[in-house]
């Protein structure tokens, strides 16, 4: 009689914290990037009455129910279209990582990530979320490649080969190999330098690759996009070409990588403060000018400053066991494992999307159903507890 009491009360108890996960669900349907959670419900100790044997099977009277776990469900929320470009989402299973500005980002208890993609542009250039987190990224120096002479009239004919080579910068330490066709460029003896960088910048769109003179009059090939990390120059036809251009060598091609390369707060220099323009990637690659037309310089607490930045996604072993903090906010737990850092656009990890908010996944219909069953389990529960009590009613009038 006692074990149904108590059966019942355990029902009670934990068709309560059902509910509660429920109501949470359905107070965040409209939470940008919220995940719902679910609970999983387990039995408990049995009491046996009665051992197996040879000719029978075990008798055994359970004690009840408990909670197994509340787990998060991870899957992607919808997508919804803000026009907004410092609105960011994640399409695939990555995470975007923050840090709180009054702590290191060294600190482990500043682990923190979140699907949420609301950002902007605080009042000293920090890029952070609605909540003040600053977004992470990684920023270097921009590549550049610069000839060791001043280059002259170009005096024979050749064709000169521009590769964009696209690298992991700070991870590789050699390009990539080519994955599109190189673009010729054919130089005639007599051309001026000014007429060999009108020439590349023609390219520019395919390559990728901008043309420049410095003040001393050498030809300097930098990237077009921040997130260049290389060059591959080639003479097809002569030698000569890249001679004239003060970039011979060896074997003719130059790549280089750069070892100025951090996980950092993403905050813009102070110097490019007001923004004209900025622009998300899909690469994670970030770019933009300043109201003067510059490209937006970036900086870090140390105030050293950079050109190039790329914001990476993260995964985790297990991205079901992620803690969550509170405002949309999860870190790292014994039972998620240590984060995996890839580029946007990589498999497993999704591609940043500008202009978008990932909705919350919370299924109304799914919730209300399930809020039935569970307003149905806890009135069984509770009747279980009266029918009991009635029948202990009756044990106690035995005797009158």
């Amino acid at each position: 009689m006692i074990r149904s009491l108590f059966s019942g009360v355990s029902g009670m108890k934990n068709h309560q914290i059902r509910m509660d996960v429920i109501g949470n669900n359905i107070a965040n349907v409209n939470t940008v990037g919220f995940k719902r959670g679910r609970v999983n419900f387990e039995d408990t100790l049995y009491q046996t009455i009665k051992s197996s044997s040879k000719t029978s099977n075990p008798a055994q009277a359970g004690l009840g129910t408990a909670i197994a776990s509340i787990t998060s469900d991870m899957n992607s929320g919808g997508l919804q279209s803000t026009g907004r470009n410092l609105d960011l989402a994640i399409n695939g299973d990555g995470f975007f990582r923050f840090t709180d500005p009054k702590k290191s980002l060294d600190d482990p208890s500043n682990q923190l990530y979140g699907r949420e993609g609301t950002l902007y542009i605080n009042n000293n250039g920090s890029i952070v979320n609605s909540n003040g987190l600053q977004l992470v990224a990684y920023q270097w120096k921009r590549v550049s490649v610069t000839g060791t002479n001043p280059a002259a009239n170009i005096t024979a004919d050749g064709d000169l080969v521009l590769q964009k080579i696209k690298t992991d910068p700070g991870t590789l330490s050699e390009a990539l190999p080519r994955t599109t066709p190189l673009v010729k460029i054919s130089l005639t003896a007599g051309m001026t330098i000014d007429q060999v960088i009108e020439k590349i910048n023609e390219k520019t769109n395919s390559t990728g690759v901008v043309a420049s003179k410095d003040a001393s009059g050498k030809l300097v090939l930098s990237s077009e996009l921040n997130s260049l990390d290389g060059f591959s120059i080639d003479a097809t036809s002569t030698g000569q070409v890249l001679t004239d251009l003060g970039l011979a060598s060896g074997d003719n091609k130059f790549d280089k990588t750069n070892a100025e390369y951090g996980q950092r707060a993403l905050q813009i220099d102070p110097g490019s403060i007001p923004v004209g323009s900025i622009q998300f990637l899909d690469d994670g690659t970030v770019i933009g000018y300043d109201q003067n037309g510059n490209s937006l310089q970036w900086t870090d607490e140390q105030g050293n400053k950079y050109d190039s930045t790329m914001i990476k996604l993260y995964t985790f072993p297990n991205q079901d066991g992620l803690e969550r903090v509170d405002k949309n906010i999860f870190t790292t737990s014994v039972s998620s494992g240590k984060e995996q850092e890839g580029m946007s656009g990589s498999t497993g990890y999704g591609t940043i999307v500008s202009g978008y908010l990932e909705m919350s996944n919370v299924d109304l219909t799914d919730e209300f159903s399930t809020m039935i069953t569970t307003q149905r389990g806890y009135q069984a529960s509770a009747r279980m507890i009266t029918v009991s009590d009635t029948m202990l009613e009756e044990l106690l009038n035995l005797k009158r």
